[in-house]
């Protein structure tokens, strides 16, 4: 009731203001409850699921790859721990200053669903990056950086974090729009779960990938090494294929009203 309106009215009137308008009943009875079953009986939100687990996988799999590429002293670069926090800083640095503002330029120029596609497609190639500073480093003595190879390293460490984050922020706004509203709480827990296992399987992958491609003898190590992360953007192929194939806005969800 609008201030204007007479509080005697309500009284009078109890019975009429307690009973549910007919657009409520419809919303009700519209809305089911968001159960597992439910959810992954859904094509498109399974589809956006099982990407957001795949990429889970893969981004703590490279994560975890990573130092152990930089220590390696016979497919690595043999370096300390004080270099590689040094280039860890430094791409957190680049990451820190860049990662709002190019989220922020992507999603609105091209929205939800291309940055998705874009993000995965142009990460494919920065996996292969990693190795070629090997190729860089190889004038300075054994467990030293070079200035190029620091600057190297830590924008390209900078650059898959900055694409991560386009990829990880925009499919997240994907998984809820997969949905109604009242089951997004429900679709959260459900993504972030699978996303934990998903991050728990990842180190172990990777450094039993590692350590094969390294010291099984099957490869010599430097070509292991990149076996390594050839691999990884063989699965980024994956999950730009999936983002682009199978991941549909979908059009049926009621569009939310703005109050």
């Amino acid at each position: 009731m609008v201030h204007t309106e007479s509080c005697s009215f309500l009284s009078t009137a109890a019975d009429r203001v307690d009973l549910p308008t007919a657009t409520q009943s419809m919303e009700e009875s519209s809305q089911e409850e968001a159960t597992i079953a439910s959810l992954w009986g859904k094509e498109s939100t399974r589809s956006h699921l099982l990407v957001y687990w795949l990429y889970s996988f893969l981004s703590i799999s490279l994560d975890e790859a990573f130092p152990l590429f930089c220590m390696s002293k016979t497919a690595g670069l043999s370096l300390s721990e004080k270099s590689i926090g040094s280039i860890l800083s430094l791409s957190g640095l680049i990451f820190a200053i860049c990662q709002y503002f190019i989220f922020a330029t992507i999603v609105n120029k091209l929205g939800v669903y291309s940055s998705i596609r874009i993000s995965s497609a142009v990460l494919i190639p920065v996996y292969l990056l990693f190795p070629i500073s090997i190729l860089l480093n190889t004038k300075t003595a054994d467990g030293e950086l070079s200035l190029g190879t620091f600057i190297f390293l830590g924008c390209v460490q900078a650059v898959y974090r900055v694409l991560s984050n386009v990829f990880f922020s925009s499919l997240s706004m994907a998984v809820n729009r997969s949905v109604p509203p009242h089951q997004r709480g429900t679709i959260n827990g459900l993504s972030v779960l699978g996303g934990s296992v998903a991050k728990a399987l990842g180190p172990a992958f990777s450094g039993v990938m590692v350590a094969f491609c390294v010291a099984s003898g099957i490869f010599e190590p430097h070509v292991g090494i990149m076996v390594v992360f050839s691999t990884f953007s063989v699965i980024c192929v994956s999950v730009a294929y999936s983002s682009i194939y199978y991941l549909k806005e979908d059009t049926k969800q009621p569009a939310e009203i703005t109050r």
